[in-house]
């Protein structure tokens, strides 16, 4: 049932007590956390610059060490490079999986603050 409600959650506001609210702000201001709303809003507007920020230095970084990997020497000097690329990969896959669920808790923040009441 808790999946139900929270695949429903993701359409609409919903309170506990069923009422419906247009918007996020709208919910959080009825439950008595209309601070919230501004520290999430002022998250989502902060982290979208800060994500395109490290996206274009890890890119740009990625580009270097695979210039770095095409002209190394020795096994020495590769083996270091490929060490390098397979960082920066799994760092900006890591930083991705993250904003993609600050994300998913900021627009369903109303289910996960209902999750522990009975229904």
């Amino acid at each position: 049932m808790k999946l139900l409600n929270f695949m429903s959650g993701l359409l609409a506001y919903v309170g506990p007590n069923g009422e419906s609210y247009e918007t996020r702000a709208e919910y959080l201001d009825a439950a008595g956390f209309g601070w919230l709303e501004t520290l999430l809003s002022a998250l989502e507007s902060i982290v979208g610059p800060i994500l395109i920020v490290v996206a274009t230095v890890g890119v740009i970084y990625a580009i270097y060490l695979a210039v770095m990997l095409a002209k190394a020497e020795n096994a020495e000097k590769r083996e270091e490079a490929k060490k390098r690329i397979i960082n920066v990969v799994v760092a900006i896959a890591i930083m991705v999986v993250l904003i993609f669920l600050m994300y998913l808790f900021s627009s369903n923040i109303h289910w996960f603050m209902n999750f522990g009441r009975r229904e």
